[in-house]
């Protein structure tokens, strides 16, 4: 009968540890996981940030050629302001 009550007692013990060994390491992932997830919410934003950008100066390419037209000079000077922006962008 002693001999059943040992058995169970190191079952028991055997089965706490294991649980308390499988919530530590479920606490780290857990830890990883929200910070790769703080991560892509930081690049999701600055993606969208960038986007917005690119959608202003489309519109204002499109806007100056509906007025001036398609000429060579437009288009560059639009590169030009997308690159002036592009780097501030990156700056910030």
């Amino acid at each position: 009968m002693e001999t059943s009550f040992l058995k169970s007692d190191i079952f028991f013990f055997v089965t706490t540890v294991a649980v308390v060994f499988l919530t530590i390491i479920l606490a780290v992932l857990m830890v990883y996981i929200i910070t790769i997830m703080r991560t892509i919410k930081r690049i999701a934003n600055i993606a969208q940030s960038q986007a917005e950008v690119i959608s202003e100066d489309i519109d204002d390419l499109r806007t100056e050629v509906k007025t001036r037209g398609a000429s060579l000079k437009s288009l560059l000077a639009f590169g030009g302001r997308f690159a002036k922006r592009h780097a501030k962008a990156r700056k910030n």
